[in-house]
């Protein structure tokens, strides 16, 4: 699944998009802040609560949301249309985070371990399959985690559809943890000092003890997964059900540097693949389906704390 700009800022940026070496699209990380339409609860979600929610279980705030979050477009005046014609050569991926787990309601880091949704995760898996029901000539194929939390995320939409089955990639499993996994968030610094140090570092090629992934083989894995399924689909939109820090690798892939937004559960983003390999965000944290719904704003296992 990879887009950096010269020496052009302001709003005009937004537009002339640049090329790196490895064919990667982006936006210059100035001209993305002054882009991103992001109100104060929106920075609550994705920064405040992400930062303080793995040293701090109490920092939950799990309410009923009575409020329209806005998604981040990435274009000036940009919003996404289903219905638009997809550019020869290109595929839009619509990516979604599986829906709320038990684990994910705990607090408790999961890693590769294959955990179930709760009702909160299954009702959040309805209201998202509801949403695509809305969309005219919605996708093509559904692919998935072969965990089980995506898994029957995915099978919600393909259900809701109409689809006869989903595709299960096992390349699109949550990044491993090593040691990290299973422990909750607030006691992974006391028992297993070394491998929340590493899942904390700076450097993408640590590893994290206990044979788990560094973010730099999390890159490597998830993007060469989603552009074999944008080759198989060009000129059409897939959707694509995975995880919280798969889908921030993507997105890490897709601008060409880290990211401080998070992935709330069950949400819908989307990424244009190019035939060049050339990836382009379009849209990002769309929860609008899940207004007057009970979920989860920090949505713990979707930033840089959590997996």
């Amino acid at each position: 699944m990879a887009p950096p700009m010269g020496d052009v800022s302001g709003p005009t940026a937004m537009l002339m998009p640049d090329v790196s070496s490895s064919g990667s699209l982006f936006v210059h990380p100035s001209d993305f802040q002054a882009s991103v339409a992001v109100d104060a609860l929106r920075h609550a979600i994705y920064t405040s609560q992400l930062e303080h929610a793995i040293l701090d279980k109490t920092s939950r705030d799990k309410t009923t949301s009575d409020v329209s979050i806005e998604p981040a477009s990435y274009e000036e005046g940009y919003v996404y249309d289903p219905t638009a014609p997809i550019p020869a050569g290109s595929t839009d991926v619509v990516l979604v985070r599986h829906g709320e787990t038990f684990w994910n309601h705990d607090h408790r880091l999961q890693g590769q371990l294959d955990t179930e949704l709760n009702a909160a995760g299954l009702a959040q898996a309805q209201a998202v399959a509801a949403r695509f029901a809305t969309w005219e000539f919605p996708f093509c194929a559904i692919y998935a985690s072969d965990l089980r939390r995506a898994a029957d995320t995915a099978q919600a939409i393909a259900d809701r559809a109409g689809f006869p089955g989903i595709v299960r990639d096992v390349g699109l499993r949550e990044r491993h943890i090593g040691h990290l996994q299973g422990c909750l968030a607030h006691e992974a610094p006391l028992k297993q000092p070394e491998a929340f140090k590493a899942f904390h570092s700076e450097d993408p090629s640590t590893a994290i003890p206990g044979g788990g992934e560094s973010m730099a083989q999390l890159v490597e894995r998830t993007s060469k997964t989603v552009d074999k399924i944008a080759r198989n689909h060009r000129g059409k939109r897939v959707v694509v059900v995975c995880h919280g820090a798969v889908m921030m690798a993507l997105h890490r892939h897709a601008l060409g540097h880290d990211s401080s937004m998070g992935v709330i559960n069950a949400s819908i983003n989307v990424v244009r693949v190019s035939a060049d390999h050339t990836w382009r965000v379009l849209h990002w944290g769309d929860v609008k389906h899940l207004d007057g719904m009970e979920f989860d704003h920090d949505g713990f296992g979707g930033g840089k704390d959590s997996a």
